[in-house]
């Protein structure tokens, strides 16, 4: 239920909204005070858990992004079209970097993998190789 459009884009206009900030961040890092964890977020390398032990920014190409929209979303019967998928995709990476609270950014000391041209292995293997070493 996560991944709608409308959940995708108001996930992207809530988290840039102080208070909402302000509420969730304790929440996620008292998470992590007690237990190992695996966090998934735009802004969670640079922001939430900047101290991480390690951290990957996981991207792919607009093109490549649109298109497993686009088929994630049909399989689940919402009707989208790639030029939606691209233009959803292209407007909420927009906003996301250029906010003034926790701009979408690649953390410095950040694994950044380019999953473009690689299969669901293939990113499984060097996010495993990275965790390992």
């Amino acid at each position: 239920m996560i991944r709608t459009k409308e959940i995708d884009h108001y996930s992207s206009v809530f988290s840039a909204r102080k208070i909402i900030r302000d509420f969730l961040l304790n929440s996620q890092r008292n998470a992590a005070l007690f237990d190992n964890l695996v966090v998934e977020g735009r802004d969670t390398t640079t922001v939430v858990f900047p101290e991480a032990y390690k951290k990957i920014f996981l991207d792919a190409s607009v093109d490549e992004r649109a298109r497993r929209r686009f088929l994630q979303f049909k399989e689940k019967g919402i009707d989208i079209t790639i030029e939606d998928a691209r233009n959803s995709i292209i407007e909420r990476d927009k906003r996301d970097e250029s906010r003034d609270l926790a701009p979408l950014a690649v953390a410095p000391d950040a694994l950044l993998i380019d999953s473009s041209f690689l299969s669901i292995e293939d990113v499984v293997k060097i996010i495993l190789d990275y965790v390992r070493n």
